[in-house]
């Protein structure tokens, strides 16, 4: 698995964004379907905080990935350049 450096964090941070808006789900639904707290899943979202394992796998899993995909994959990249 990737480790979770300022990289990481970053491309992370824009996927959840992005499949957050592709799902077209507010955060506070996500947090529910997630059990997590809204306050943490918009922490999430804005970089503020890193979820942790257990949470990152609901993310991931919600979303149909693993956890490496969401810390390693530019998927908001791809879509947007594809066209």
């Amino acid at each position: 698995m990737a480790i979770m450096n300022e990289k990481n964090r970053k491309i992370f941070i824009l996927n959840i964004k992005y499949f957050i808006k592709i799902s077209g789900m507010k955060t506070s639904a996500l947090a529910k379907e997630l059990q997590a707290n809204h306050r943490e899943v918009l922490r999430w979202k804005n970089g503020e905080r890193a979820p942790t394992l257990v949470n990152a796998a609901k993310l991931a899993n919600y979303f149909g990935k693993t956890i490496e995909d969401l810390l390693t994959t530019r998927f908001y990249y791809k879509k947007k350049n594809t066209g």
